[in-house]
């Protein structure tokens, strides 16, 4: 594939077997955009589990995800010991950006993406910025690094920003004192398939296998170290995970700009600047548009939708996403979830409830499945049982 075009298969309405009691219990309402031209074929994320594609126009059924919270409570136990990079650029304008989200270990996603980014771009100058998480959890977290350094190198003015997941690197080589705390840590979270993709196994020696693997790539350790915590433009912010909502972009703490979840997605207010991010997967393995964000983990090592978006001053942002439930990876323009606009139509729909329910015995149904329809929505967007990967 060496450019944008038609998806080759996803994944077809799901049978109810197979289902956790939960997910059999109730869909959750995701109102999606349009894959156009997919053709259906079976298949599984890469668990085993059922995988929605975003095909679904009406409801689609979610797998469970686990959350982070044991990780955030042990890894706040070992704080990183290595200076936290306080990198900042800022962008006079902005010229022609392609944001990508979250890759962890997917090289197959990750080259196909920049093949068709640079089909897009034209010839156009256009800089990238990658949100962060390149490596972890899926298999070829080296070769995937290989690719941003010569996309830095290819594109420039193009930035790397530090996720949590190259903070758990950097923190376990630089961890002198209790690496094989961090190493515990850092194996339980995805670390073991990158130290595989270095041809490293699992440490019997956790000091031996930090030489080591500093030994093997110390161009990737070097990129790390060099990598900024945000890009700016005159209107966006990248960031890897989110900001603080309580601070001004001026006062934020680069460590928690990579960690912070709940505090920064359940804030509906304006802030200074839109903000661009990866970190949470979307509910919906679309990006998601909100009035003051835009989502672009779209949980490539799960879904097989490697995200970016695509941004130039005075348009709306496009979307470009791989899909790998074909015979070869595909990518398409897309368009994302606007949850503003489905927000509307609920609070419009309840609006309408209140009035019906007192003039008929109709109404106390139509309330009832209304709520139910609102809570999946919740769900669907993030605000009630997040489940979500790293």
């Amino acid at each position: 594939m060496t450019g944008i075009g038609r998806s080759v298969g996803v994944t077809p309405n799901l049978p109810l077997e197979g289902r956790s009691e939960k997910q059999g219990r109730r869909p959750k309402l995701i109102r999606v955009g349009v894959w156009p031209g997919s053709e259906h074929s079976n298949t599984t994320g890469a668990r085993g589990e059922p995988y929605p594609h975003p095909d679904r126009l009406r409801f689609a059924w979610l797998p469970d995800l686990p959350s982070r919270g044991r990780l955030a409570a042990t890894y706040r136990t070992c704080p990183s010991p290595f200076p936290i990079p306080r990198i900042r650029v800022t962008l006079a304008s902005m010229s022609l950006i392609y944001a990508i989200g979250d890759v962890h270990g997917r090289r197959d996603l990750l080259e196909v993406l920049l093949a068709a980014i640079r089909e897009d771009a034209g010839g156009r100058a256009a800089r990238l910025v990658f949100l962060g998480d390149i490596i972890d959890r899926g298999p070829e977290s080296r070769q995937a690094m290989d690719l941003v350094i010569e996309a830095l190198a290819e594109f420039s003015g193009s930035r790397l920003i530090l996720g949590n997941h190259e903070e758990f690197m950097l923190t376990f080589l630089d961890a002198f004192h209790d690496r094989a705390t961090v190493a515990r840590q850092w194996l339980a979270n995805g670390g073991e398939a990158t130290l595989r993709s270095y041809g490293l196994g699992t440490p019997a020696n956790p000091d031996e296998t930090a030489v080591q693997l500093a030994d093997r790539c110390p161009a990737h350790v070097g990129a790390l170290r060099d990598a900024g915590w945000k890009v700016e433009t005159e209107t966006h912010i990248f960031v890897h995970g989110g900001i603080d909502p309580t601070l001004p972009l001026a006062e934020q703490d680069p460590e928690i700009t990579r960690w912070i979840r709940d505090k920064f997605l359940s804030h509906t207010g304006a802030l200074e600047k839109l903000v661009v991010h990866g970190h949470t997967v979307t509910a919906s393995a679309l990006p998601e548009i909100y009035n003051n964000r835009i989502a672009l983990d779209t949980g490539a090592v799960n879904t097989g939708h490697l995200t970016c978006g695509v941004f130039l001053d005075g348009a709306e942002p496009r979307f470009l996403a791989t899909d790998d439930h074909g015979s070869k990876i595909g990518v398409e323009e897309i368009r994302p979830l606007e949850v503003l606009e489905a927000s509307a139509v609920f609070g419009a729909v309840n609006f309408l409830i209140a009035i019906v329910k007192p003039v008929t015995s109709y109404g106390a149904f139509f309330f009832d499945a209304t709520t139910e329809l609102i809570g999946c929505y919740d769900q669907a967007r993030g605000n009630a049982e997040p489940r979500t990967l790293n």
